[in-house]
């Protein structure tokens, strides 16, 4: 059960601000996935996607193929998910950057047994989707970032209600020096209750 309880205080510069916080019982909390890294990840629209694509064929990468990307990026949030609940951060290695590495050591090793587990995908039990592709060109030069931004949601037992539902975010970078593109690096990773 959720309680809201509303502070105020006269000490403040505007003392009719009010300040609102959320009290979870510790047994809900215990079963919510807080966020682990929070960034605002643009939302295209579905001919921006397109139009991009067709643009990174033309002008960056000849081979690029949404299929064959769309298969590595289900392999590797398959294996971040299942590293981040095993808090095995040695597997992170060369899949996503370093510095979301940091982050996401910092806020795992934070949750709870129950929430570890919640992090997790079952592979017959996720959908997800491309929601932004962007590029960025280097200035004078043939050098070129690709950013792919992937939306998704899990579900975490039956019967299935909203709680049990689990929705994450990734987002994927590539960088292309000379007209080679390197590894895909994962920048971006968010698992969250829905509830959150």
């Amino acid at each position: 059960m959720q309680h809201c309880k509303e502070l105020k205080n006269s000490n403040l510069v505007n003392a009719s601000f009010n300040i609102h916080r959320l009290f979870f019982t510790e047994n809900q909390n215990q079963n919510l996935l807080p966020p682990l890294m929070i960034k605002t990840v643009p939302k295209d629209n579905l001919l921006k996607i397109f139009w991009t694509y067709h643009y990174i064929r033309r002008t960056i990468d000849h081979e690029f193929n949404n299929q064959i990307l769309m298969q590595g990026v289900k392999q590797a949030i398959l294996v971040i998910s299942e590293a981040l609940s095993k808090q095995n951060y040695e597997a992170l290695d060369g899949i996503v950057s370093p510095k979301a590495i940091t982050v996401l050591r910092h806020r795992v090793n934070r949750l709870t047994p129950s929430q570890l587990e919640l992090l997790s995908i079952n592979p017959e039990f996720f959908g997800f989707f491309t929601r932004s592709l962007s590029t960025k060109r280097m200035k004078d030069s043939t050098n070129a970032i690709v950013e792919v931004a992937i939306h998704g949601m899990t579900m975490m037992g039956i019967p299935v209600e909203r709680q049990s539902y689990i929705y994450f975010c990734y987002v994927f970078q590539r960088k292309y020096k000379d007209g080679m593109g390197g590894p895909w690096i994962v920048k971006l990773v968010n698992h969250t209750s829905m509830l959150n």
